[in-house]
Parts: C-alpha cells; sequence; structure tokens
C-alpha cells in the first residue's frame, strides 16, 4: 500500500552510518522530549514498535491486539508511537469507512505529536485518501508540494506518491543529491539504524532492477554482494523488523544465479560467505533445503 512504501522511504539518509542510532535509543530520546520517562512505558513501547512497525504484523494478527493497544494509546495520548500502529491498521486493513472515521483520534494523536511535519501532512493525506475526500486529499497534498517539493524530505515523500517508476526513481536520485548537498553544507539529523537500512534498501532494490531490465545476470549478483550482502547494518533492531525482507532478497538473488547464470560455484561462495547470509542463518531464517539447491 502506498502509506507504507511512504513510511518506509520518509526516512532517506544515504551514507549517515556515522550518525545512526537505534531505534531503540531514537523512542526513548522522543519519548523523553514529550516528558515520558517512565522506564516500563518506555521498554513496552519499544517492543510494541519492533512488532507492530511498517513492516510488523498482518491485518488480522494486529487485530488480535488492538483493543489493548488502543487502551494503552489512550492511557499515553502523547506517545505517537502507540498511536501510529492503530492508524497503520485502519489505513491498510480496515474496509469500513465509518470504522476508520471513528478512529481518527489516533490519527490526531499522532499528527499532534510527531515531531516531523512532512509526517503530519503524509497521515493527513493519507487518512483522507482512505475515507474519500479527495479534496482534502488534494488540500493537504498541494500544502505538502508547495512547502516541501524542493527539500530532500519533499521528493522522497512525493516518490512514493509517484505511478510512473521512472518518475519515482528519479524523484528518489534527486532527493539524495539534495541530502548530499545538506549534509556539505552542515544540516546532519539523526538516523535510527532502522531507518538507514529501510531506505539504503529501497534504494538499491532499484539499482539491481535497473540491472535486471538490461539483463545484466552477473553485474545484478554482484551489486547484491558488493552493496547489500556484506554491509555493516545487519544490527538485532534491522533483524528484528525485516529479516524477512532480507530473506526473500537472498533467495530472489540465489534463484538469478540458478536460472540465469547456470548455479556460478564463485557466486555460491561469495553468497554463503556474506553477512546477511551469516546472520539470516543464525536467526533461523536459511531454509537448507532451499539453500542446498544453490
Amino acid at each position: 500500500m502506498r502509506s507504507k512504501i511512504i513510511k518506509i522511504l520518509f526516512f532517506l539518509f544515504i551514507g549517515l552510518e556515522c550518525l545512526a542510532i537505534t531505534n531503540r535509543e531514537k523512542i526513548e530520546k522522543d519519548l523523553k522530549r514529550l516528558n515520558i520517562d517512565n522506564a516500563s512505558t518506555i521498554a513496552q513501547t519499544i517492543l510494541i514498535d519492533e512488532k507492530m512497525g511498517v513492516e510488523g504484523l498482518s491485518g488480522e494478527e494486529m487485530k488480535v491486539y488492538l483493543k489493548d493497544l488502543k487502551k494503552l494509546a489512550d492511557e499515553n495520548p502523547k506517545n505517537f508511537y502507540l498511536s501510529f500502529p492503530i492508524a497503520r491498521y485502519y489505513l491498510e486493513f480496515e474496509n469500513d469507512i465509518e470504522e476508520v472515521k471513528k478512529n481518527r483520534k489516533y490519527f490526531d494523536n499522532y499528527i499532534d505529536n510527531v515531531f516531523q511535519d512532512e509526517e503530519k501532512y503524509v497521515l493527513n493525506i493519507s487518512y483522507y485518501e482512505k475515507i474519500g475526500d479527495k479534496e482534502k486529499a488534494k488540500k493537504y497534498f498541494d500544502e505538502f508540494v508547495k512547502k516541501y517539493a524542493n527539500k530532500w524530505t519533499g521528493k522522497i515523500i512525493l516518490a512514493g506518491y509517484e505511478s510512473d517508476p521512472e518518475k519515482a526513481k528519479k524523484y528518489i536520485k534527486e532527493g539524495i543529491e539534495l541530502l548530499k548537498r545538506d549534509i556539505k553544507n552542515g544540516n546532519k539529523d539523526e538516523v535510527t539504524d532502522e531507518e538507514f537500512f529501510a531506505i539504503q534498501n529501497v534504494y538499491d532494490n532499484i539499482m539491481i532492477q535497473e540491472i535486471l531490465e538490461k539483463n545484466q545476470y552477473q553485474k545484478a549478483v554482484d551489486y547484491y554482494l558488493d552493496n547489500m550482502a556484506n554491509k555493516d547494518y545487519y544490527t538485532q533492531g534491522v533483524l528484528i523488523k525485516y529479516s524477512n525482507r532480507l530473506a526473500a532478497q537472498l533467495y530472489f538473488v540465489i534463484e538469478i544465479n540458478q536460472k540465469y547464470l547456470n548455479k556460478n560455484k564463485e557466486n555460491i561462495k561469495k553468497i554463503r560467505s556474506s553477512k546477511v547470509y551469516k546472520e539470516l542463518e543464525r536467526i533461523g531464517k536459511i531454509i537448507n533445503t532451499s539453500t542446498t539447491k544453490m
């Protein structure tokens, strides 16, 4: 869903490993800025975010926890980390528009308390699109474009709204260049390991897609090994949130090697010795019957 893509695209900090903090550190810092400093609340929020974040549970799984999650969010309305998975549920999984409207307060709790203005616009746009109010969705979208279209954050978010893949790639690449310029000028922000991984991964997948469109299969495997499989951002937080995505990408590259490169033995060796393979193997995400076919 587009709202999910936009959420992933929002935090684009390519090349800022030196500034990365963990998602847990960011949550704790944000909550303390909101004067929420109870250790139990912070720990509970971290666990909920890890379980129900951007690539968290399915709709049916989330529905099981929804009542308790709402109770927590009602007790802590400023804690936007609790409001986000509720809003996400109603955006992505609820088909009854009246139910979405009745739960608008969780969207408001997020919008009123999240620190990034861009996210306020994005959630309002997504909400009004969901309930079919095209006029209000366009109003917020136009305001967003006017305010952020020439900034790197705006470029990245606009890529999530673009239906033309080529234009989306263009927005992302322009956003990267604007970000690099901001960094050079000393305008640095914090980014979590998880956020850094998510957007770097989106960009890398775009690059692999472009290579595969030219039928350059060995080049695609080389790009994966050189730019994705051996990076240092496979932290515990990244593995908790994105292990399924990482495993799917690994098997995709294995399939390319099998189908188009005659099970190239050197590729197999490099894949099996890569950091991502070893980390996925460690947490039980490598299926032996699949890897033995390499």
